[in-house]
């Protein structure tokens, strides 16, 4: 039989878990997330930070013909100031064999030695998560935004790739013109680089954590969280593959959070990547509110119609598995109309939050003036989508929703346009509301959207586009959600109006169609892109542990200790009455409070502690330690 003290040294510590929140500061990664689960970029500041694999061959160097190899990345770029204009996303090789791909005056641009000049991309959007890809062949080259074709190049040059792979700077040397200065102001993040031609995969490529796919030679997720190495997670990549910060550049998680009356609220600006396949739904979350928008369409080109607003999903108690990861997808915002793809907006991407919401993206402006000889008159009409149908800008009507992501998806038709006169187009449609349509001198006004039922914010979710027209009379305005007109900047354009402020990010707003003059068109706007917004409440873990571990003695000072990780006041008890100094003891910064405990009694014994949180929307409650007090083996 086992002694007396054996039997009771048996107690053990158990955990005390509150019914509490847990805070998760903006742009830190989640406290009950282990390392590796969450999806991080780096930050760099764009006067001196800059990651290097120096002597490495990432980018091949072949330069045979018919070659090609393809780089891609998630890209945020901050807003240009005086000394971050300019800012290069990746370089490789200086002098004759360099190649870099940057930001020039809002716009990405790349270059391989032996080129006629840079080819131009497309608008990188500013605080805007935006997916580039770059395709470099010896005869032709190709450029994607968010996965949509936004250049096509004949440019040939046959010059070998040099060795040396930086990020955020060009490479070593700083060859000809190139400036010492031109960091990269922003976030980079999902960098991809294959030695074959991806084209056909970029939209795929996209929205993957693919690091052993066939073609890869480099891939940098960014998801270290720490230190100073970024590793190349290609199977078999050698160590010189590795790239170094320098300069102490920071990690951001993708994802940001805040608190709202208790309750855990946490947004994703784009699709979450990682080796796990996506987020960890908290321990303790079975159900939670849940918001998922799709990208908006575009507007068309050409007095061109409205995009459609991003398809939405809102679930107020949305099911969920504690501890299941969750694939999260964030749609972007479909490519204005332009003569390359003959005035027609696209389609805003999908969103989805693993297999419990999925949402059809928005539909495109239809671009009146490349139909009738230019084009198909097909590409006058507007696209069908999500929550917007694409307004039309000539003959035909407007696109029609597709309702997507269960019974709380809604989806609106775009208006109509007109061929003739002043051309004037239709509005994208809204969430709440279909595109307006045309009339005689006025675009058709963009469609409702929704107002936040996720945080009660003032933020508005899925409008439509505005219609442009003829020079000299007045674009459509952008949707709404029955307060300021066009909150999301998505009007449509009149005549020469060269729009170059985008829809606000992250609402799924359709893009405004563009004017035009009998002599010049623009491209239309390109649609807003998704997000996921989750909300759920917060819970506290906090632990109850004893200086003797399972044994107190007898008459014999000692501390209790509650770790938790929010701060507040802790009343401790024993037997349920208060124990006398340890009422209301507030929590250090480490989220930490102690108790000087002198046992009275003899035998078994039990712990219990409140806890009055700063944030007075937390419950309080505890379970119970217990622990066994012994004799003294010495005599006062």
């Amino acid at each position: 039989m086992l002694s007396y003290r054996a039997r009771i040294s048996r107690f053990l510590a158990v955990t005390l878990l509150l019914s509490l929140f847990m805070v998760i500061p903006v742009g830190q990664s989640s406290t009950f997330a282990a390392a590796g689960d969450t999806d991080s970029s780096v930050s760099f500041n764009g006067s001196s930070q800059y990651a290097v694999a120096s002597g490495a061959q990432v980018i091949p160097a072949s330069s045979s013909a018919g070659s090609f190899f393809t780089v891609e990345a998630w890209v945020y770029p901050r807003a240009a100031t005086a000394s971050s204009t300019n800012g290069v996303i990746l370089s490789q090789g200086v002098g004759s064999t360099r190649f870099y791909m940057k930001r020039n005056t809002g716009k990405l641009v790349f270059y391989r030695e032996g080129q006629s000049s840079e080819g131009i991309c497309g608008a990188l959007v500013e605080n805007t998560w935006t997916h580039i890809a770059v395709i470099v062949g010896t005869s032709n080259s190709y450029c994607y935004l968010n996965g949509q074709l936004s250049g096509s190049f004949s440019y040939a040059s046959t010059t070998a790739i040099g060795t040396t792979l930086v990020l955020s700077q060009y490479s070593y040397g700083f060859p000809g013109s190139q400036s010492a200065t031109e960091y990269f102001n922003g976030l980079i993040d999902e960098v991809k680089i294959w030695n074959i031609d991806r084209s056909a995969n970029v939209q795929t490529d996209m929205n993957s954590y693919n690091p052993s796919a066939s073609g890869l030679t480099g891939y940098y997720d960014f998801n270290e969280g720490s230190g100073t190495t970024l590793n190349n997670r290609v199977p078999g990549a050698s160590a010189s593959t590795n790239l170094t910060l320098t300069g102490s550049p920071s990690y951001a998680s993708v994802e940001s959070s805040t608190i709202i009356n208790g309750d855990q609220v946490v947004l994703f600006p784009r699709t979450y990547l990682n080796s796990n396949g996506g987020w960890q739904i908290p321990s303790h979350v079975s159900t939670m509110k849940a918001l998922v928008v799709a990208g908006g369409g575009a507007g068309g080109s050409r007095s061109g119609g409205g995009g459609g607003a991003g398809g939405y999903t809102y679930s107020a108690a949305q099911g969920v598995t504690p501890n299941s990861f969750q694939s999260i997808v964030v749609g972007q915002g479909g490519i204005g109309g332009n003569a390359a793809n003959y005035g027609q907006g696209s389609n805003g991407g999908p969103s989805n939050l693993g297999s419990l919401i999925t949402t059809f993206g928005g539909g495109g402006g239809g671009g009146t003036g490349f139909g009738s000889g230019n084009a198909p008159d097909s590409y006058r009409a507007g696209l069908n989508g999500g929550s917007g149908g694409g307004a039309t800008g000539a003959l035909t009507g407007g696109g029609t929703a597709q309702i997507g992501g269960g019974t709380t998806g809604q989806g609106t038709n775009g208006g109509t346009g007109v061929g003739s006169g002043n051309y004037p187009a239709g509005g994208g449609g809204g969430a709440n509301q279909s595109g307006g349509n045309y009339n005689v001198n006025t675009g058709g006004s963009g469609g409702a959207g929704i107002s936040d039922p996720i945080a009660a914010t003032s933020i508005c979710y899925a409008t439509g586009g505005g219609g442009g027209t003829y020079t000299g009379y007045t674009g459509g305005a952008g949707g709404n959600c029955g307060g300021s007109a066009n909150p999301n900047g998505n009007s449509g354009g009149a005549g020469a109006a060269l729009m170059t402020t985008p829809p606000t990010t992250n609402t799924g707003a359709g893009g405004g169609g563009n004017g035009w003059t009998s002599s010049t068109d623009y491209a239309g706007q390109s649609g807003a892109s998704g997000v996921i917004i989750l909300r759920y409440p917060l819970n506290m873990s906090v632990t109850l542990s004893y200086s003797g571990g399972a044994e107190a003695t007898y008459r014999t000072l000692g501390t209790i200790t509650a770790t938790g990780s929010l701060a507040g006041k802790v009343t401790f008890y024993e037997r349920g009455k208060a124990i006398p100094g340890c009422v209301r003891i507030s929590m250090n910064g480490s989220n930490v409070a102690t108790c000087s405990w002198k046992p009275s009694l003899h035998g078994s014994t039990t712990i219990t502690a409140t806890a009055k949180p700063s944030n007075t929307y937390v419950p309080n409650g505890s379970t119970v330690l217990n622990l066994a007090v012994v004799k003294r083996t010495n005599k006062r």
